[in-house]
């Protein structure tokens, strides 16, 4: 039997490769259903506070489990992008997609906020990487609804000057994490796409 840091690295490798795959009743979606119920329960971390010990943080990253909760915002932020591509009901589904949203964004700067202030997390750059894929995602989806161009997104003309400033605020996130990779690569120019589009293309085959 795997050790509990090899298990963990194995789930990690099986999302990038289309962890989706997997029959429902798989022993490898077990964890995947604790994320959402940990997510849906609204017990994402909090960001840390500035005042809390390096024991304190280092504590608390141990406590969350950031793969899980990145794929489990992967495929709340998937599931909007393809309600884009297709001709429902804004009358029936733009408060949900709204909703959505604004959840993934809260729940991926948590994840940000605790990833930023705990910097000797082994695996710490995979979890960036796949956060930043996730947020360049969702920053498009985002773009797309306050440009109204969609029937969605004209459904939501009352939230237009909403979704344009967490637009920006996406930019500015995606832009630091970007920045935060380049630095752990000595410097060398991360390419978004080699993970929000190579390595995730499984995904969008499914």
């Amino acid at each position: 039997m795997l050790p509990e840091n090899g298990r963990n690295f194995k789930r990690l490798a099986l999302f990038r490769r289309g962890f989706h795959r997997f029959p429902a009743d798989s022993p490898q979606v077990a964890p995947l259903r604790r994320a959402s119920i940990r997510v849906r329960r609204h017990e994402l971390p909090e960001s840390i506070n500035p005042d809390s010990t390096v024991a304190d943080k280092e504590a608390m990253a141990q406590k969350i489990h950031y793969q899980d909760d990145i794929y489990f915002i992967h495929r709340i932020v998937r599931t909007v992008r393809d309600a884009l591509k297709i001709e429902i009901d804004p009358d029936y589904y733009a408060a949900r997609i709204l909703s959505d949203v604004r959840f993934a964004n809260e729940a991926m700067r948590n994840i940000r906020d605790s990833l930023m202030a705990n910097t000797r997390i082994v695996e710490r750059p995979e979890y960036l990487k796949l956060l930043l894929g996730t947020a360049t995602d969702l920053t498009d989806i985002v773009s797309d609804l306050s440009s109204g161009s969609s029937d969605l997104g004209r459904a939501l003309e009352g939230s237009k000057d909403e979704l344009q400033a967490m637009y920006q605020s996406l930019r500015g996130m995606t832009d630091e994490i970007r920045n935060s990779l380049n630095e752990l690569v000595d410097g060398e120019m991360f390419d978004v796409e080699v993970v929000s589009r190579d390595e995730l293309s499984e995904l969008l085959q499914s």
